[in-house]
């Protein structure tokens, strides 16, 4: 987490901005960044965070770097999160304590 809050933080040094993706079925916006304009990362290396459109929570990173072996450029996701656990609806239930008689 400190790794997407880190790179979150560099917003206002992005390079391209996502208004609009669909990433794994949720609505998201994202920025990219070289990851050159920190660190001693390789020219070709990009990052990209995606951010859930209606909570603004973290989805997932990408690493976007050109591949030697391949000779390709590859993709990978670093992290990938999921904010939506299967829990039973019950799970959280509020319940107001009675307020103590002074």
């Amino acid at each position: 987490m400190k790794r997407i809050l880190f790179l979150a933080g560099l917003i206002d040094k992005a390079d391209r901005f996502y208004d609009q993706a669909l990433i794994d079925g949720v609505e998201c916006f994202g920025f990219e960044i070289s990851a050159k304009k920190y660190g001693d990362n390789p020219d070709d290396m990009i990052h990209r965070l995606w951010f859930n459109a209606e909570t603004y929570l973290p989805v997932r990173m990408e690493f976007e770097f050109f591949s030697e072996s391949s000779g390709q450029t590859a993709i990978i996701a670093k992290d990938q999160f999921n904010w939506a656990p299967d829990l039973p609806e019950d799970f959280f239930v509020p319940e107001l304590l009675p307020i103590p008689a002074p």
